[in-house]
């Protein structure tokens, strides 16, 4: 072994820690939220109100929510106000009545105030006066709202505001115009503004900038409300606002009925700023900003929820309140499928879900989606219909704009899933449960899901799952609800019972061979949870992790014993180590269960769906990543580079590389390195280039001489060390020497492999 380059200059090249990978949501949107405030001494802890569904509180910066709060009634919800001289206190609207919690939202006390048509609080920055607009009063409270009296009266008051800079300065919006008082509110006069207003604010450092929005378009003033010029510059012709919120010394950013925009000129011009809320963007609420300059939105209708941007930058990221269910996902090419509750929706990157031509009748749900090996634009829905029970087919043609049903079999359930032969894309098998009624469980197509027809035999089995053996062409496993499985050698068409059959407390949901370990399989039911068998099934070990009735598992295809399942109970965990270990790599919003995976190796990005928090993107959620860059050796095998031990880990000790798929006693050089050459070489691409941290010869093991039988493993470990965490290292090995090597120097290339380090 040779170390060409030092511990020390290692870590001076390792990065510092990349920025968050957030997941993304991608739809399809729904959920409602009202109002959101961030604790201004904490970033992570934010409040939000639901308007039907009352107070929640995230811990995590907005990433998942919980119900919070003691003392509130139920019943409609309004805007959160801060009290900017205690942080430890906010004030809010709910069911028509004023309240305040002093311990950020843990505990609630009514102030007194019941108004039918109570909208708006504000708090002075100076005195803690309480502000309160409601239909035809602004109500005023000198004593922390223990008593109220009347400030002004007038016709559907929409807006209270109080300038931060200067706080005797106070106005309110009405249908007859917005009033002013220079005295903290113990008098108001008329402004310059007659028009219905409906939103206003002062600029944070200047008292004399105020901007309204009305019925009639967005206004400005200069001059302290005495006069207003009508603001057109980049806004639509319809620009009903719902909020303006200024940026701690940034920008001010404008909430209308279409969506969002800003402006760097406080207020003299616009620019549209809805990229990433969709076609059509929710409505939004209301805004706050956290310490780092982040932009976080309430929202509702379609796409409501929150959102956020990193810094003042699009585009937004949906984090919270999706609603959707979501029970299938898979990547197509560049293109991201869902499907659920209702219909087939697609999403191209940097987008968020849109619907497809299919889009269901009542009733109906799709339980699995298969994208076509052959054609990435094509893809084979399974589910069932609008009478409940109609196990039916749908394929999705040209992404999703042309929609045929090849399958439909009323009494017999509802297809649960759907899989393709690993050795021949035309062969199909789909599950159906319960498959009563005398219908078959499991039908099979050998034209690609063109046509399909029953399995004779398979009447009343209720399958659950189906599993190809990667390793034997034909070799098929089966598993019914009730933990009967069968096996089949002639992909699925006739099958024997095997025995005993496995041992259930709950609907058994979940079967699948391992694709990179021969010999391995996992399996699970709701009630025992997950087990595997390195041994083709003849005796199983409990990983003690529970399941969800749609729990799935997602392996990686480039390193064994990686893989991610969904729980029961809201979360995606992983394990590098075959199932000994888990980590939870991804909880969805309100502990919805996961439901859907699907890995995209080329990115590191996993697919989550969920039974009721929509759809999730989570970038960089595998550590490996395929670079390709393979070439053939002898028996025309491309040798497989993989990592080896636990992920990697900070401090792990047993992490490392190996390789097989090579002739079995020839020697390997396995290069690792901070930098990416991509250079061609050998006839394919070679990855790792100088500065090396590792270039080690191995010799490999297997029969010499024999193709495809040679693999061995290097294990280095990872240091201890902070700032390791992010680092990226590019491996790749070749084989020296290789007769059957399709480039006439003899090497031969693995594929090259991408691995980051984590925490």
């Amino acid at each position: 072994m040779k170390k060409l380059i030092s511990l020390a200059l290692l870590l001076a090249l390792a990065p510092s820690v990349r920025a968050s990978d957030l997941p993304i949501s991608l739809g399809p949107l729904s959920g409602t939220a009202a109002s959101i405030a961030i604790d201004p001494d904490d970033d992570l802890v934010q409040l939000t109100t639901l308007y039907t569904s009352g107070l929640q509180r995230s811990t995590d910066g907005g990433q998942s929510f919980e119900p919070f709060g003691t003392g509130l009634p139920g019943g409609d919800y309004r805007k959160l106000v801060l009290d900017p001289k205690n942080h430890d206190r906010v004030l809010l609207v709910a069911n028509n009545e004023a309240w305040h919690s002093l311990d950020f939202g843990l505990t609630w006390t009514s102030l007194g105030l019941v108004d039918s048509s109570l909208r708006q609080l504000a708090v002075s920055p100076a005195t803690g006066d309480i502000f309160a607009a409601a239909g035809t009063t602004l109500y005023h409270s000198t004593d922390n709202g223990l008593t109220w009296g009347t400030a002004a009266t007038g016709t559907l008051l929409y807006e209270v505001a109080i300038a931060p800079s200067a706080p005797s300065n106070v106005i309110y919006g009405s249908i007859n115009g917005l009033f002013k008082s220079i005295d903290g509110g113990v008098t108001f006069a008329p402004t310059g503004m007659t028009n219905w207003v409906q939103a206003a604010a002062f600029k944070p450092t200047d008292p004399s900038v105020v901007v309204v929005g009305t019925t009639n378009g967005i206004y400005k003033s200069t001059d302290s409300a005495a006069s207003f010029t009508q603001i057109t510059a980049g806004l639509p012709s319809f620009a009903n606002a719902e909020f303006f919120a200024w940026a701690p010394g940034g920008p001010l950013w404008l909430g209308l009925l279409t969506g969002m925009w800003v402006s760097v000129n406080d207020g003299s011009g616009y620019v549209n700023a809805n990229q990433g809320l969709g076609g059509v963007p929710p409505i939004p609420t209301d805004a706050a900003f956290n310490s780092t300059g982040d932009i976080f939105i309430s929202a509702e209708a379609s796409g409501g929820g929150i959102w956020r941007t990193v810094g003042q930058q699009l585009p937004w990221i949906h984090i919270a309140f999706p609603t959707h269910a979501s029970f299938t996902v898979a990547f197509a090419g560049g293109t991201r499928v869902t499907a659920g509750g209702n219909g087939v929706y697609k999403a191209t990157p940097g987008n968020g879900m849109s619907p497809t031509n299919w889009q269901s009748d009542f009733g109906t749900h799709t339980e699995r989606v298969l994208v076509d090996p052959t054609d990435s634009t094509r893809w084979i829905t399974g589910g069932v219909g609008s009478f409940f029970d109609n196990a039916q087919i749908v394929v999705l043609t040209n992404n999703g704009q042309s929609i045929t049903k090849p399958y439909e079999q009323f009494g017999a359930g509802r297809v649960v899933t759907i899989e393709s032969d690993p050795s021949n894309a035309s062969n199909l098998l789909a599950g159906i449960a319960p498959a009563s009624f005398g219908n078959a469980a499991i039908i099979s197509s050998t034209d690609g899901g063109t046509t399909w027809n029953p399995i004779a035999g398979t009447a009343g089995w209720a399958n659950r799952a189906i599993t190809f053996d990667p390793f034997t062409s034909g070799h098929v496993l089966q598993q019914s609800e009730n933990g009967q499985w069968s096996e089949s050698f002639d992909a699925g068409q006739t099958w024997t019972g095997l025995q005993p059959a496995f041992p259930v407390s709950g609907p058994a949901i979940l079967l699948a061979f391992d694709p990179l370990r021969p010999g391995t399989i996992y399996r699970g039911d709701t009630g025992g949870g997950l087990f595997r068998s390195d041994d083709s099934g003849a005796t199983w070990t409990s990983l003690g992790m529970p399941l969800g009735m749609r729990s799935q598992i997602e392996f990686s295809p480039l390193v064994p014993g990686l893989f991610w399942i969904g729980d029961a109970s809201g979360h995606v965990q992983v394990t590098g180590d075959f199932g000994a270990t888990f980590e939870i790599a991804f909880s969805a919003a309100m502990g919805s269960p996961c439901t859907g995976l699907d890995l995209d190796p080329t990115t590191g990005d996993l697919l989550v769906g969920t039974d009721g928090a929509s759809t999730w993107q989570v970038p960089n959620a595998s550590p490996y990543v395929d670079l390709a860059g393979a070439t053939t050796g002898s028996g025309g095998l491309a040798p497989m580079h993989f990592a080896t031990g636990d992920l990697p880990k900070i401090g792990s000790l047993n992490f490392g590389f190996g390789g097989a798929g090579a002739v079995g006693g020839s020697v390997a050089v396995l290069a690792t390195s901070v930098v990416d050459a991509a250079l061609p070489v050998f006839g394919g691409t070679l990855h790792p280039s100088a500065p090396y941290v590792t270039f080690t010869a191995h010799v490999m093991g297997g029969t010499a001489g024999v193709a495809g039988d040679g693999s061995f493993t290097a294990t280095f470990g990872i240091p201890s060390t902070i700032s390791l965490i992010g680092l990226q290292l590019f491996s790749q090995y070749a084989v020296i020497g290789d007769a059957g090597a399709s480039d006439p120097s003899g090497f031969v290339l693995s594929n090259g492999l991408s691995t980051t380090l984590i925490p």
